[in-house]
């Protein structure tokens, strides 16, 4: 029940999503649909620009009458009906893979950041909901959370009370005369003040389903198969990608996976078990819509083995629509031999929904007449933001990783920049011991980051062999001397991408947020698989030799 927001011009715009079953208006003695709109609106006003609005209202069928129901549609609210034999968690979790749905069909970016509300009673410490929304707050999604208790996350999402709510609703004003005095996270800001961002990096070369990675959701306890079938038969359909399975199951089951010949380039990942069949099917569907996000604009492949039901069939068709080739779907019968889908011709369309602009090498970029492109070995130049990752080797793969989908050939040469001040001993031999350059830098000294990457870049040009692409990692910034370079290597055909770290290390995987790569924490394969979990840990399942991880 998710749709788009289409938008023909660049403008804010904010979406509701209001559980009506935890704060209904009604309940506040607000029965004017218009006027809880406007309300709504006003509210939103105070944190600043609102734009186009949108309210998405979930309630138990048989909780308001057909009369009011039309009157609050009449009003701009989308009811999402439930019926009244649908327990509150499986109301809740709909709730969520909406409101990610949503997110995915309506990407947000440093630029253009959007707006959400969630009004509900089921937003709390540890759980997957509060996961799922900081993980958005970190991708330029303004997240305010109405909700009936104080909420101790150090996430830094806004809060408001249900009695601040309903005061407000009753009144139509502020009982203390004062406004909310709260601002967005993220503000729009011009591109034009931070010339080279582009919305993802651009591709090179043209790629084809029937070579790109196939990744599968697999709900392994009530969707039994040919396990080891799947390999050879994605195969002679045609797939040459690297084959990921992602398997899932609930309460006790054991499954492992058992195969007497090893099939090249299939990886099974580790057990995700979780206590609910319900909250199984949701945080599959959950980790499918991030691993969506982070494959923007490259042709990718999916399977969805799963019972079908609205909720799977609704992310099936929202992933369809931006352009991922679906190979296998939800069904009642996975019996041998499966019916999968050839690959898609270059003629299918990748993410319609999405702003392509920046992803496109410029013509300007095109080598001049005569002169080939050879092997392009990428030059990366990486501002190091406050703090320095604990893990250097895993954000090396991870950005080496993301530049070959992209369809370059690898990494030449990796350059990080750090202030002096903050980079320890300790954190220096790690640092040296993945052949990484490190060039320390002491700012009050009068030489800046900027100024020490554009001076270097320059002389690696000078390099008989050098390279025609160029990569800088950073957050965006305004520089006259940068600006200059950029110009420079322009006119002579030279490539010069630059994009932000977190893209770069959560492009082509299935983190949830990339801050856990990037704060200076230690990453561990288990704590980047259980981002956003509830409770998580990992331990060997008996006899199925993978780790598994556990959701309450």
């Amino acid at each position: 029940p998710v749709e788009t927001i289409r938008r023909t011009v660049a403008l804010p715009c904010t979406r509701v999503f209001w559980d009506i079953m935890d704060f209904s208006p009604f309940r506040s003695g607000l029965y004017c649909p218009s006027t809880a709109y406007n309300l709504m609106r006003d509210i939103l006003k105070d944190m600043g620009s609102v734009g186009e609005l949108s309210v998405m209202a979930y309630v138990q069928k048989g909780f308001i009458s057909d009369k009011i129901r039309l009157s609050y549609e009449e009003a701009g609210f989308t009811i999402i009906y439930h019926p009244q034999e649908v327990s509150t968690a499986a109301r809740v979790h709909n709730m969520l893979v909406d409101i990610v749905s949503w997110a995915l069909e309506n990407p947000a970016n440093y630029f253009e950041p959007l707006n959400l509300m969630v009004i509900s009673e089921n937003v709390k410490e540890d759980t997957v909901f509060l996961s799922a929304l900081e993980a958005l707050d970190e991708r330029y999604f303004n997240v305010l959370l109405a909700v009936p208790h104080d909420l101790k996350s150090s996430s830094g999402l806004h809060t408001v009370s249900f009695d601040w709510l309903s005061e407000r609703f009753l009144g139509g004003s502020f009982s203390n005369g004062q406004s909310l005095n709260l601002m967005w996270n993220h503000q729009w800001k011009g591109r034009e003040e931070n010339a080279g961002f582009s919305d993802g990096l651009a591709s090179l070369y043209p790629q084809e389903f029937g070579g790109s990675q196939i990744t599968v959701f697999w709900d392994v306890q009530d969707c039994s198969t040919g396990d080891t079938k799947i390999g050879p038969a994605l195969r002679d359909k045609g797939y040459a990608g690297d084959v990921f399975i992602r398997p899932y199951v609930d309460g006790d089951h054991q499954w492992s996976w058992v195969t007497d010949t090893v099939i090249y380039a299939l990886n099974v990942d580790p057990l995700t078990r979780v206590a609910t069949k319900d909250a199984k099917v949701t945080r599959m569907l959950l980790d499918l819509l991030f691993w969506a996000m982070n494959n923007d604009d490259i042709p990718q492949n999916f399977m969805l083995i799963s019972k079908p039901d609205s909720k799977c069939n609704s992310v099936v068709k929202a992933l369809e629509h931006r352009g991922f080739n679906l190979i296998l779907g939800p069904s009642d019968d996975f019996s041998l031999p499966l019916p999968l889908k050839s690959p898609p011709g270059r003629e299918m369309l990748i993410n319609r929904s999405v702003k392509l602009q920046g992803r496109k090498l410029p013509e300007a970029w095109k080598l001049p007449e005569g002169r080939e492109r050879g092997i392009s070995m990428v030059a990366v130049f990486w501002l190091v933001g406050e703090d320095c990752p604990s893990d250097p080797k895993l954000l090396e793969w991870r950005i080496t990783s993301t530049i070959v989908k992209k369809g370059y050939d690898g990494v030449r040469s990796i350059t990080a920049y750090v202030d002096a001040e903050k980079f320890t001993r300790e954190l220096e031999d790690v640092y040296s011991k993945t052949g990484m350059g490190v060039t320390l830098i002491r700012e009050n000294y009068g030489l800046s980051k900027i100024d020490r990457m554009s001076w270097d870049m320059i002389m690696t040009t000078n390099s008989f062999d050098g390279p025609s692409d160029f990569l800088v990692i950073t957050k965006p910034f305004r520089d006259l001397t940068f600006d200059g370079v950029l110009e420079d290597f322009e006119r002579r055909g030279l490539n010069v991408l630059i994009e932000q770290p977190d893209y770069m290390v959560a492009f082509g995987s299935d983190v949830w947020s990339a801050k856990i790569l990037l704060d200076g924490r230690t990453p561990t394969w288990s704590s980047v698989r259980s981002l956003g979990s509830l409770g998580s840990g990992s331990g060997s399942g008996s006899g199925s030799g993978l780790l598994e991880h556990h959701y309450r």
